[in-house]
């Protein structure tokens, strides 16, 4: 049988390159509006490395918060989020989407985050919802 992989074109360095609705999403996530101004301004950089053997790493950074984490695909994990809360991740493949499910564990009534990444000419593409409502952040590549 195949196994699934995160495709090379995701990996390396990525440098955060605009954003549709990502206010509204903020808002909806009860963010207040000085923390949302600021996270918009912040840059937010995403790198995204092959370990080997089927393990990855990820790492987001944005003004003084980072998260970085290994895993597999479609493998169970908990990490602390840059919010400072504990989110259970499970990363999958969806076609040529990176799919990462975040769960909450102090809001576990709240629906799961479904983070859906691409890359489409050339920039990495996020697209953030709960089923409520959807936004997008776009990265371009730093190396």
């Amino acid at each position: 049988r195949s196994r699934m992989a995160v495709p090379d074109s995701y990996f390396g360095s990525w440098t955060s390159d605009g954003h549709e609705k990502f206010d509204e999403y903020l808002a909806q996530k009860d963010i207040p509006w000085l923390i949302r101004k600021a996270i918009l301004i912040a840059g937010h950089s995403v790198t995204i490395a092959n370990l080997g053997n089927g393990r990855y790493r990820a790492e987001h950074a944005m003004m003084s918060r980072s998260a970085k984490y290994e895993f597999s695909l479609n493998e169970e994990f908990e990490i602390t989020g840059m919010d400072g809360i504990q989110h259970k991740i499970t990363v999958t493949m969806e076609g040529s989407s990176l799919v990462e499910w975040h769960t909450l564990l102090d809001k576990p009534n709240q629906p799961v985050d479904k983070q859906v990444y691409s890359v489409e000419g050339g920039k990495l593409v996020q697209t953030l919802g709960d089923g409520n409502l959807s936004c997008k952040r776009f990265f371009k590549k730093k190396n």
